[in-house]
Formats: structure tokens, sequence, C-alpha cells
């Protein structure tokens, strides 16, 4: 007889942008606890982990591996609800932006961030470790893989 082990998780609908020109509304598992923190994952952590692939599954009920680096940016609806969490009590900088893409997309939005101590030129937040960055726009949040950026215009 065999146990199947089971990871509680928390399902999160997100639409996927790849590299390859693909978009896709696919659904991503969010641990139920940080290891970071009392709550649940969060968005970030999950597309800012060191896995390289993550799971997926498409509305087809198929499941998927993906590439991390392939993810040009992973947008979460208005309408949905976003598991988020600030690191932070201080109030975050507020930038209106443009991000323009390497597939020659761009997105403008508000990027709100919080910096450290001697590191709070936008600079230094863009060369932070972590891949994926949020801006806010029209229509949700979009989380951005620092690694299809070409220029971000303020």
């Amino acid at each position: 007889m065999s146990e199947s082990f089971h990871v509680p998780t928390l399902p999160q609908p997100v639409t996927l942008l790849l590299a390859s020109g693909d978009e896709e509304e696919v659904t991503v598992y969010l641990a139920d606890s940080s290891a970071k923190h009392g709550g649940p994952e969060s968005l970030e952590e999950f597309l800012n982990s060191e896995r390289r692939f993550f799971p997926i599954k498409r509305k087809s009920g198929h499941s998927a591996l993906i590439r991390r680096r392939a993810v040009v940016h992973v947008r979460v609806a208005a309408d949905t609800f976003v598991q988020s969490r600030r690191e932070s009590a201080t109030m975050p900088a507020i930038d209106l932006v443009r991000v323009r893409m390497d597939n020659g997309s761009e997105l403008d939005g508000v990027l709100l961030h919080v910096d450290r101590v001697g590191h709070e030129r936008l600079s230094d937040t863009f060369n932070e470790p972590a891949d994926f960055f949020a801006i806010e726009v029209a229509n949700g949040v979009v989380y951005v893989n620092k690694h299809h950026v070409v220029s971000l215009s303020l």
C-alpha cells in the first residue's frame, strides 16, 4: 500500500507571459506557511525562491513545470485576491514607471518599494537579488522578471 504525501497549499490564479510569447492563465500553488514569517507564502516569495522550475496547473487540468527565468511577467487581475506581504511598516516610496521589456512590450504602472537605509536610490532597489518586482497597473498587479527588463523610466 502506498501513501501519498500532500503539502498544504493555497491556489493563486495568475496569467503568465513567457519568453516564447505564449500567454496562459494558470494556477500556481503557494505554501500555506512561510519559512520567513508567520502566515502563508506570498506570491513574491514564490516567484523569488531559488527553485529553477515551478509547477503550474493549466485550465485543461494538466500540470507542467515552468522555468522561472523564461517567465517575462506574471499578472494577477484586479478582481483576484493576491497573497502579499509587506516586510516593513515603513511607508513605501512611490514611483510612476514605464518598464520596457526585451520582447518590445512596455508596462506603465506604480512601483511601491521600501528601501534599506543607505540604499534609497531606485538603482539600489533594482540591484537587489530578488528577480521579480511588482508594479500596480490599471487592471491588477504585474510581477516583472528583471532578467527581461531592458530599461525603466520614471
